[in-house]
């Protein structure tokens, strides 16, 4: 009997239409751009880059082989092929790279891919950001050379076994592109110090819920301070032995418990005595958005109403993603969402890294910066109808800070262009796009003073700056006369990041903030002498995500001023009245500072440092490991250190005359190559041979993929293999392949006379059906949300019985004869079938399956020839967040066939991911046990056959619930989520001689008069070890009078 049952679902399952390059549901990374990219040849680099972002291009090709030179000095490691280094003109193009398969997101600022050694990043206004992030990424190139043995691609094995754990991996490349303990750094350090959070070594690997990066940079960091720049380059190269703290103890002669706890006692002892003498941010200032009373632990880009009377800001609150909220400005009290990123396309992202929103004159409005398809728009809402009045779309790569005219009719905001940032005006209905500057000089956080005549603004321009030699100055203010166009820096501005200006209500002078100190703070600008003034003296500090996050807001009307503050690992908004009365004197460097962590490179004190022995080679030979260096002015040469080398500007710059530009031209390397497997045996189907592999290859740019994987055992007719080619490169995904899946189906057992008087043979009988096709499959996405599939697919099924024959001696059993094969023809048949889909999914995942969102699928598959008959699939789900974290699962399901063959093809209701209770097990357990196999059954039980159909619908709805979480503070690292659900089945299957109806007469058959089957019951599903869904379901069946409820385990997210 259940033979004949899984017979119907393997032929079902060839009729299926069997999309290569499509998926079920999933959202869409859209290809809005096309970009014909070029190739800067260097040295040691092949920069990948686009006109429109050209001259950007020269720049960092010369920025790439400087950073080069540093590092290939301080880690002695020189790369043996040219390295890849991909830019985009911006974040919206960034996100449309198919260098990753996965979504880039608004925090990913670049990324290194380990088989091809890809430098991926976007341009972002700002040369200094631009070199920080190049040769951070380009520090993981190293990492993944030394790793690979040099060659892309290789050394897969290698990095398996170093499993290098992300404090290492994404520490030392802070480290190397920064070379100093920077103030945003120094502020999570201090922060932990304070709050007793300081992780150990152990935590930072296990813990999921310890962001690693910043304390792995302050730990090389604090490496390189002890013992040499050179030491961590050693520590690297030794780990090509298999075991990354095996290579830190025989470097330093440290493991990793030794060096966390000097680690930790390093920083307490530097930190902690701060503690006495600088504030908090309630000490001075009212909280305004914290958790407890706005919940989420981010709140960031706070927007006051010119009355102060509200503020608009980007926060997770209650939930995993980012949105734009409203709350009381008094109180902090939200009021309400006020749009969502999350799940819309209008609104994909909102910048609200390096972004913030701004209030029109009247408080009335609201403009901000968002994401649709490939670009940003500035958009205008209504605050009190929450409502979108106007999207400003402006010829530009990127948009960020957009803020009002005292007049309310126009605003000035950053522009990205060709990976540059410049200011520019607009009038508020769209038109009259005006350019205030057009330069390399980074533009950012522009603000209207309350005359109308002058933008405040931030830049890199001063005496640090020259472009020639590519050295970028530090952040200072500057303002811009809207009359003459003339650009004056402020004085007072030398030292440290200065951002984000906001005027004062008078005009008279500006807030901004500044880590000039070693710790950012509120600094006031007095336009009247010139001069700047601290407000604060904070511990950890006023920042927002990044150092150029903009983070103040003051509020005119009401003379107070909102700022973002970092305590606890989390961002909170407090709120200064009457900001200006915290003036005192001004600010000169002879001012108290917190200074940060810059060791002095010329002469180094020698400590003794407990805890190993081991020797390290150094510049002047070896030394031992648990001692610090003495240079003297009769060594040699000083050891190489990084923070020397970022001071060596013209190391290693290039002239671009020696570049080689050519145009880009598609080539194939492998991605992915599973080791082949190769065998013989003689007790499988064919004549004894088995193997086989996978190779994945795609070019440079991920646009175009080549898959070919294959299997053999024993016969090459009944191999099963794949080869596609699939295309990424415009809007339109195309792919093609062709494709073989042999199916086996034990049909039994049994023994026959002969051949010969003295023979019998023991014959194990397969159904074998062998399914070749050749498909071509399409999708056009709308949006990252809805697309449209189709595809066609032409199909041959070869079937035969296989009869594996064991000719023995009866008296003895032992074999006479080699075991072989008889396969007897049943035929085949062809077919072809197209499809077509309409796809739609913005449901957002957490741990076990989704959250919160909506996905449908409505799909129409005829066959044409050898079969005929329509599939058609409509599949609607939605979950809506209820209260707290209870979310509401529903789905409605139809899937069918219906033509002249539409019965060959018999689906089945029972499987726990369609309607629980009703497993065929659990019939062959109770009602079919005692019942005789009837031929004319589909299943050879009368009570398992309402179960099966050519067409079912089923509705699902669960509660769902999280009974440990790993968001959850006191949970230990070691427990995965756990998840629980009430839930509520129903469904029914039919087919062409059978009818629906809501109940059964007395004497009706269930096979002829099919009802809906109900179950209902609880479900338990945990995540193992973040790789697959375990489900725990208990069903009561209530349309199975005499049976009880029971257990199904089952693999794989519910619907």
């Amino acid at each position: 009997m259940p033979r004949r049952l899984a017979l119907f679902l393997l032929l079902a399952a060839f009729a299926a239409p069997m999309p290569a390059a499509a998926q079920y549901f999933g959202q869409n990374k859209v290809k809005y751009s096309r970009f014909d990219f070029k190739v800067l040849e260097t040295e040691h680099f092949d920069v990948y880059y686009y006109d429109r972002e050209r001259e950007a291009a020269l720049d960092v090709a010369r920025m790439a082989e400087r950073s080069y030179a540093r590092l290939t000095r301080v880690l002695r490691h020189q790369f043996k092929e040219r390295k890849p280094i991909i830019l985009y003109a911006s974040h919206s193009d960034f996100q449309q790279t198919n260098t990753t398969p996965g979504e880039v997101g608004e925090g990913t600022g670049g990324f290194t891919d380990f088989l091809k050694h890809r430098n991926v990043i976007p341009l972002t206004g700002s040369y200094d950001d631009i070199a920080h992030v190049l040769q951070h990424e380009m520090v993981h190139q190293f990492q993944y050379d030394v790793w690979s043995g040099g060659r892309a691609g290789g050394g897969l094995q290698t990095i398996l076994a170093v499993n290098p754990p992300l404090w290492f991996v994404e520490g030392m490349a802070e480290y190397f592109s920064i070379g100093e303990l920077d103030p945003n750094t120094a502020m999570w350090i201090r922060d932990a110090t304070a709050e007793g959070k300081l992780p150990t070594i152990q935590q930072l690997e296990t813990d999921p819920r310890i962001f690693p990066y910043r304390f792995g940079q302050s730990i090389i960091t604090y490496i390189g301070e002890r013992w040499g720049d050179e030491a961590v380059g050693a520590i690297l190269l030794g780990s090509r032995s298999g075991s990354l703290e095996g290579a830190t103890r025989r470097v330093i002669g440290l493991d990793y418990r030794q060096l966390g706890d000097q680690w930790r006692e390093a920083m307490q002892q530097r930190y902690l005595p701060e503690l006495a003498t600088r504030n908090k941010g309630r000490d001075i200032s009212q909280p305004l958005l914290t958790k407890e009373i706005s919940e989420g632990t981010l709140h960031l880009a706070p927007a006051l109403s010119p009355d102060g009377s509200l503020v608009a800001y980007f926060s997770e609150k209650d939930f995993y993603f980012v949105d734009l909220w409203l709350a009381d400005g008094r109180t902090g009290k939200p009021m309400r969402r006020l749009l969502s990123s999350t799940w819309s396309s209008n609104y994909e992202t909102f910048r609200f890294i390096n972004s913030a929103a701004s209030w029109s004159p009247d408080g009335t409005l609201l403009a901000f910066a968002a994401k649709r398809g490939p670009k940003d728009d500035i958009v205008l809402v209504d605050v009190k109808r929450n409502k979108e009045v106007r999207r400003i779309s402006v010829d530009l790569s990127g948009v960020t800070t957009p803020s009002w005219s005292p007049d309310g009719k126009q605003l000035v905001f950053t522009g990205y262009d060709g990976g540059l940032s410049d200011l520019f005006t607009i009038k508020t209905d769209g038109t009259g796009l005006t350019r205030l500057t057009n330069d390399k000089y980074a533009d950012l956080h522009p603000t209207w003073s309350p005359d109308g005549r002058t933008i405040a603004f931030t830049t890199d321009r001063g005496p640090g700056t020259n472009f020639d030699l590519l050295t970028i100055g530090n952040y200072r203010l500057a303002t811009l006369d809207l009359a003459t166009s003339r650009v004056e820096i402020l004085p007072g501005m030398d030292v440290g990041k200065n951002v984000n200006p906001q005027w004062a209500p008078d005009g008279k002078s500006l807030a901004f903030v500044s880590d000039r100190s070693g710790v950012s703070n509120i600094f006031l600008f007095d336009l009247d002498d010139q001069k700047p003034y601290q407000l604060t003296d904070f511990y950890t500090g006023a920042q927002g995500i990044t150092p150029l996050s903009p983070i103040l807001s003051w509020a005119p009307k009401a003379d107070e001023l909102a700022y973002v503050y970092y305590e606890d690992a989390e961002y909170d908004v407090y709120k200064l009245a009457n900001p200006r009365a915290l003036k005192r004197e001004p600010w000169t460097p002879a001012s108290p500072t917190i200074t940060t962590a810059r060791r002095d490179t010329t002469n180094a004190v020698s400590a003794p440092v407990a805890g190993g022995s081991a020797l390290y080679r150094g510049a002047r030979g070896l030394r031992p490991a648990d001692s610090l260096v003495r240079v003297d002015s009769l060594a040699p040469r000083s050891e190489v250190s990084i923070i020397a080398l970022m001071d060596s500007a013209q190391l290693g710059l290039p002239d671009t005359a020696g570049f080689t530009e050519r145009k880009y031209k598609v080539g194939f390397s492998p991605d992915y190559v599973a080791r082949p497997s190769i065998g013989y045996a003689r007790d499988n189907f064919g004549n004894g041979f088995f193997g086989g592999t996978t190779v994945s290859l795609s070019d440079m740019l991920g646009d175009r993929q080549l898959i070919f994987s294959g299997y053999v055992n024993g016969r090459i007719d009944e191999a099963q293999f794949l080869s596609a080619y699939a295309n990424l490169s415009r809007r339109v995904n195309w792919a093609v392949g062709l494709q073989q899946d042999p199916y086996f189906f034990y049909q039994g057992s049994f023994i026959t006379d002969g051949p010969t008087d003295f023979e019998q043979t023991f014959v194990t009988r397969y159904r074998r059906l062998v399914l070749r096709s050749a498909f071509a499959q399409a999708a056009y996405p709308f949006s990252r949300f809805a697309r449209i599939e189709g595809g066609l697919r032409a199909t041959n099924v070869d079937d035969a019985i296989l009869d594996i024959n064991e000719v023995y001696d009866p008296f003895t059993g032992a074999l006479t004869r080699d075991i072989f094969q008889e396969r007897t023809g049943l035929g085949s048949v062809g077919f072809v079938q197209p499809s077509m889909a309409l796809v739609y999914d913005n449901a957002l995942w957490g741990y076990l399956g989704p959250m919160i969102g909506r996905s449908a699928r409505f799909e129409l598959a005829p066959t044409i020839g050898g079969w005929s008959y329509l599939q058609a699939t409509a599949d609607h789900r939605r979950y809506d967040k209820v209260v707290g974290p209870f979310t509401l699962a529903t789905r409605l399901l139809y899937s069918g066939r219906t033509g002249r063959d539409a019965d060959r093809f018999s689906l089945y209701l029972g499987f726990p991911e369609l309607l629980r209770g009703y497993t065929s097990g659990s019939f062959f357990r109770n009602e079919c046990s005692s019942t005789p196999d009837d031929p004319n059954s589909a299943t050879g039980c009368a009570a398992l056959d309402q179960l099966v159909g050519t067409s079912f619908a089923v509705g699902n709805a669960e509660l769902r619930f999280p009974i440990l979480s790993p968001n959850w503070s006191w949970v230990p690292r070691a427990i995965p989520p756990i998840e629980g659900a009430f839930f509520y089945d129903i469904g029914v299957a039919w087919n062409g001689s059978s009818r629906v109806a809501w109940s059964r007469e007395p004497g009706e058959s269930p096979a002829a008069v099919r009802t809906p089957l109900r179950s209902a019951g609880v479900s338990l599903r945990t995540n193992l070890f973040g790789l697959v869904v375990l489900r725990f379901d208990f069903a009561k069946p209530l349309a199975r009078p005499g049976t009880g409820a029971f257990w199904t385990i089952s693999f794989g997210p519910t619907f």
